[in-house]
């Protein structure tokens, strides 16, 4: 059985990976789902339990069920009926990261790629991850980015 964990505000996406990669006996352990609204982590029942994650904790979430034609029945987190609005304006140039990162696929976007972004842009990256792991390096950048703002 696996445990998916999403970031909230008492857990960031760079916390979580830090707490289940140092759980971890391999990076190989914790793979990353980007196909929602943000970063998740998908990891065995046993290294969650091992990274002090249990199912009471809000960061745990059930994965949801799924139609026949395999589309997920349950709305994302947050998801409403209202029209969407687009995102406040930032008040200053200071507000705004203003980074070209790597492509998130096709050329360009290999695990060395995001490794040396990473160094240049002065983001710890955690023991054990090398630029072989690249869905985890992509998985850093977008936790050191929910830190930022």
């Amino acid at each position: 059985m696996t445990t998916t964990i999403v970031p909230t505000e008492s857990h960031s996406a760079q916390d979580i990976a830090r707490r289940l990669l140092d759980a971890a006996d391999s990076p190989d352990d914790v793979t990353t789902d980007t196909s929602g609204r943000s970063v998740a982590f998908v990891v065995s029942d046993e290294l969650a339990e091992k990274a002090g994650f249990s199912a009471d904790d809000s960061d745990v979430v059930e994965l949801p069920d799924t139609d026949a034609a395999g589309q997920d029945e349950t709305p994302l987190l947050g998801d409403t009926d209202e029209t969407p609005t687009a995102p406040p304006a930032a008040d200053s140039p200071d507000d705004v990261l203003d980074v070209d990162e790597p492509p998130r696929g096709g050329k360009g976007s290999g695990g060395q790629v995001w490794f040396d972004f990473l160094n240049d842009q002065n983001v710890e990256i955690p023991n054990g991850l090398t630029a072989e792991d690249r869905d985890e390096l992509v998985a850093v950048w977008d936790a050191h980015l929910d830190t930022q703002g």
